[in-house]
C-alpha cells in the first residue's frame, strides 16, 4: 500500500477513537432506558432518538470506506487527491444531522420539564460527552483536508507569483519609489503597482505585454513611462530617475469640484502628471 492509503489508515485510527467515544456515549443512553421506563418516564421521544442514530453511524461507515477508496485512487490518479479531501469533509459531517436532532430533542424536554428530570439529566450529561467526541474527531479530519489541501494551494500561489517585476529606488535616499509587477499570462496580462501616489492595478493590452516585461527585466523607467505615464508615477523623464514620495512634491488637482489628477514637481522642479 501507498503513502496516501497509510497516512489515511493512521489518521483512521485516531479518529476512530471519538468515534468510539460516541458510540460509548448512545450505548450509555441506550442502556439506561429500561431503568427510566422503569421510573414511569416517556422514552419514546429518546427511543426515536437513538433508532436515528443507527442509520447516522450507517451512513458515517459508507462515507469512510469512500474515504479509503479515494485514498486508493490518490495514488493511481494525481487529479484524484481533491477528491480524498472532499470526501473526507463529507465524511467529518456525517454526524451533524444526527447532533442537531439530539440537540433539537433536548431543547424541547427542556422547555416542557422546566429543567428538571432524569431523561433530560441524562441527555444533557452524555450530550456533553458526545460533542467533545464530536469535535475532536472533526478536528482530525479536517487537519488531514487541509493537509491534503496545501499543496494545491501553494501551487495556486506559486501560479500567482509575478512573471516579473522591478523595484525603483529613489535617486536621492535610495528608499522605495515604486514597484511593479507584471502578473497573468501574456493573452490576459496584469499589471500591479505599488508608489507614493497610489496602489494601481488592473488589465493591460496583450500587445503590451512583451514590452512591459523586457522593461521590468532591465528596470527600464523610461521605456514604463512611454508606455503609460501612470505606471511610473514615480519617474521623471527630464531627469531620467525615479523619485520616492519624501522627494516629490505631489497635490492633487480638482476640476469642476471633482478630483482630475495627481501633478507633482521632481527634485530640479521638473513638473508632470503623475496619474490621471
Amino acid at each position: 500500500m501507498g503513502e496516501a492509503v497509510n497516512r489515511t489508515s493512521a489518521l483512521a485510527a485516531s479518529w476512530q477513537r471519538h468515534v468510539v467515544w460516541i458510540r460509548v456515549n448512545v450505548g450509555f443512553i441506550k442502556a439506561e432506558l429500561a431503568h427510566l421506563l422503569a421510573s414511569g418516564h416517556d422514552t419514546s421521544n429518546i427511543q426515536g432518538l437513538l433508532d436515528s442514530f443507527d442509520s447516522t453511524f450507517e451512513r458515517f461507515c459508507r462515507n469512510e470506506l469512500e474515504v479509503f477508496v479515494a485514498a486508493r485512487l490518490s495514488e493511481t490518479e494525481e487529479t484524484k487527491t481533491s477528491y480524498l479531501a472532499d470526501r473526507l469533509a463529507h465524511m467529518g459531517e456525517s454526524f451533524l444531522p444526527w447532533l442537531e436532532e439530539y440537540n433539537d430533542l433536548v431543547e424541547a424536554m427542556a422547555s416542557k420539564a422546566g429543567d428538571v428530570g432524569l431523561p433530560l439529566v441524562l441527555l444533557r450529561s452524555c450530550g456533553a460527552e458526545l460533542l467533545i467526541g464530536h469535535s475532536k474527531f472533526v478536528d482530525i479530519v479536517d487537519a488531514y483536508v487541509e493537509e491534503i489541501r496545501r499543496p494545491a494551494a501553494q501551487a495556486d500561489e506559486a501560479d500567482a507569483a509575478p512573471i516579473a517585476e522591478a523595484e525603483f529606488n529613489c535617486a536621492i535616499c535610495n528608499k522605495s519609489a515604486g514597484t511593479i509587477q507584471l502578473m497573468g499570462t501574456s493573452a490576459s496580462p496584469e499589471i500591479k503597482r505599488v508608489s507614493f501616489t497610489s496602489h494601481l492595478g488592473g488589465r493591460i493590452k496583450s500587445d503590451q505585454f512583451e514590452r512591459l516585461r523586457d522593461a521590468l527585466l532591465r528596470k527600464d523607467a523610461q521605456s514604463i513611462y512611454e508606455l503609460n505615464l501612470e505606471w511610473a508615477s514615480f519617474y521623471c523623464p527630464k531627469c531620467k530617475a525615479s523619485y520616492c514620495g519624501d522627494h516629490w512634491i505631489s497635490w492633487d488637482v480638482f476640476e469642476d469640484g471633482f478630483h482630475d489628477c495627481i501633478r507633482g514637481q521632481c527634485p530640479s522642479g521638473h513638473e508632470r502628471m503623475l496619474e490621471d
